[in-house]
């Protein structure tokens, strides 16, 4: 998983949890601050309705209106009753309330279940002023119950203390409800406040709430993921990118590193790295080239002087440990010659000899072949050409490509498979020597195969002959550094190179190389 995707996954989780965190405790709050004001709302109504009952009550005592079926209405109990019936056409909250008793003289002010375990609350709890709680109704809905008792004051005892002192038109009119003492309890107001409405309004506020702060997380997220991508992950990128041009042999890329911050200062390490690659690469390179230069000609010196020396004294040799001595000289100068030539395209292996571009790899190939017909007639090899499909690589070095692995099968493509020493007959020694050659692009890549019908290379030693000096056999000529020369050209260009058995047997070079410039 990528750098960027870790930190903007962290960054997501964590704002998830914010967010999840934020709304629970949001709606706690709300739900509280609801709660509150149905608190502050049911007190608010409750006190309305015991200041009206108290100045009625007070007036209809001092008016002396008898109480009888025309006046029984103007005292509280009963006008709190049709008020609390005529209430639900006035509003559409659901809400309702009454003075209630368990021992009423008006049957609409009976208490309910709910209402007379708050009465036998309140007897429990003589100092409590209120009590809240939730509630079922009678039509199955959730409500909020608020009750406030109504003890019995000075003035409640005129109607409801001793019969005998009350008014005759309330001894007339009602035969309950007396012998109250100061301080009973009456009753209670009882104020229903349907919880589904409340809970609509919490969910209401709750979601506008949400949204704004979903989306304010959204914003700081995408905030987030572009100062990240801008101050790091591209930031990165290019250091990567500069990194792999270094690790290809490009030495003149430079990481920009401005600012103070630790990405800089990890692009101004890898500048100041590349600085001192770039100064060893290039003393070692140009060390190794004037070595094999100077190197090469002693090489050819002995290999000519020994030819001479072999020419002069032909016929006059009587000794044959002198003439194989003489053949020894000149073969090994010979073959340092070559080794010294292979080791100089190695070292120039992985820098351009010329302009990046899609050459004619037909027409390079063309060449080589017209270069070679000698030796490819002398081993009698077929050389097939299929599709030839252009790279992106400098023509030079992929006429050193080719060239090299048509060299590696003609050498060893119809010999006898030797590895390691170990030697067995060929599968057929009569068969001759065939060589394809063709490629094919598949997406950004071209991919050039050279397949010979030869003995073929075990897989356990596929790797091996890569490196620089390793010959699987001692006999067959060769400096061993061959293939290693086309890994190297391969991975400078972006590609590589590796083997695999040919179709029906044998050896198979494949070379894989951008099919376009690479950005």
């Amino acid at each position: 998983m990528k750098l960027q995707t870790r930190l903007l996954l962290a960054i997501g989780v964590t704002l998830t949890l914010l967010t999840t965190a934020n709304l629970w405790i949001s709606y706690r709050e709300f739900d509280g601050l609801v709660d509150a004001e149905m608190v502050k709302e049911a007190r608010n109504i409750r006190a309305m309705l015991m200041a009206t009952r108290r100045v009625y009550h007070q007036q209809f005592l001092d008016s002396g209106l008898p109480v009888n079926d025309k006046t029984v209405g103007f005292l509280p109990a009963h006008a709190l009753a049709r008020i609390s019936r005529e209430f639900p056409n006035w509003t559409i909250s659901g809400m309702s309330f009454n003075n209630v008793s368990d021992r009423p003289r008006n049957p609409e002010n009976r208490a309910d279940t709910a209402e007379m375990e708050a009465m036998t609350w309140f007897r429990a709890n003589p100092k409590a002023e209120e009590h809240i709680g939730e509630i079922m109704g009678a039509d199955g809905k959730l409500y909020y119950h608020y009750t406030a008792p109504m003890w019995i004051e000075e003035y409640c005892l005129k109607c409801h203390g001793q019969r005998e002192a009350a008014p005759a038109s309330i001894q007339d009119k009602y035969a309950e409800s007396y012998d109250y003492k100061l301080g009973d309890l009456r009753g209670v107001m009882s104020i229903k406040i349907p919880l589904t409405t409340m809970h609509d309004r919490v969910l209401t506020i709750w979601r506008v709430d949400a949204v704004t702060h979903l989306v304010g997380y959204l914003l700081l997220f995408l905030v987030l993921a572009g100062l990240l991508r801008r101050a790091v992950t591209l930031r990165l990128s290019g250091l990567e990118t500069i990194t792999q041009h270094l690790m290809a042999g490009d030495y003149r890329q430079r990481a920009e590193h401005s600012g103070s911050d630790e990405i800089a200062a990890l692009g101004a390490a890898i500048n100041q790295m590349a600085d001192a690659v770039e100064r060893r690469e290039a003393d070692l390179r140009r060390f190794s080239e004037i070595a094999a230069h100077h190197l090469q000609e002693p090489a050819r010196r002995m290999a000519s002087y020994a030819e001479r020396l072999t020419q002069q004294l032909a016929g006059r040799i009587d000794d044959a440990e002198i003439q194989l001595s003489l053949d020894f000289i000149g073969q090994q100068a010979r073959y340092q010659k070559n080794m010294l030539h292979d080791i100089e395209r190695y070292l120039a292996a992985d820098q351009p000899r010329g302009e990046l571009a899609l050459p004619d790899a037909r027409q390079i190939l063309a060449a080589i072949l017209a270069r070679a017909q000698d030796r490819i007639s002398a081993v009698g090899a077929e050389i097939i050409i299929g599709e030839l499909p252009s790279a992106w690589i400098d023509a030079p070095r992929l006429s050193d490509l080719f060239e090299v692995t048509l060299d590696n099968a003609l050498q060893h493509g119809g010999a006898e498979k030797s590895t390691l020493g170990t030697r067995r007959e060929a599968a057929s020694a009569a068969a001759p020597l065939r060589i394809a050659i063709d490629g094919e692009q598949v997406g950004n890549l071209v991919r050039y195969r050279i397949s010979d019908n030869g003995p073929g290379i075990e897989a356990q030693y596929r790797e091996q002959v890569f490196q620089v000096f390793e010959r699987l056999s001692s006999g067959r000529g060769g400096t061993g550094i061959g293939l290693a020369i086309v890994r190297r050209i391969a991975e400078s260009c972006g590609g590589r190179a590796y083997i695999e058995t040919a179709q029906g047997g044998g050896c198979c070079v494949v070379v894989e190389l951008p099919a376009r410039e690479i950005s």
